[in-house]
């Protein structure tokens, strides 16, 4: 959990935000976008881990398993 959760300035380098305005139709990108989109990914990601951990822990298990991430999933409505 600690190394999933730790502070992580590079959480989607330049050319991912690049592909991922590319892919939603979008042409040129500013500058201040890449750290927005870092930001928001990055507290997005944060928040489906530690729902993937909850659902985990509920039942007794250490390890994530693919219904936990379904489960995750599930609890947040915006995917």
């Amino acid at each position: 959990t600690r190394a999933a959760l730790k502070d992580n300035e590079a959480a989607i380098s330049m050319p991912g935000v690049q592909r991922a305005a590319v892919k939603a139709g979008i042409e040129r990108v500013g500058e201040e976008v890449y750290e927005h989109c870092t930001v928001v990914v990055k507290e997005f990601l944060e928040q489906f881990i530690k729902d993937a951990i909850v659902s985990a822990k509920f039942n007794r298990r250490y390890t994530i398993k693919e219904a936990d991430v379904l489960d995750a999933a599930k609890r947040n409505p915006s995917l």
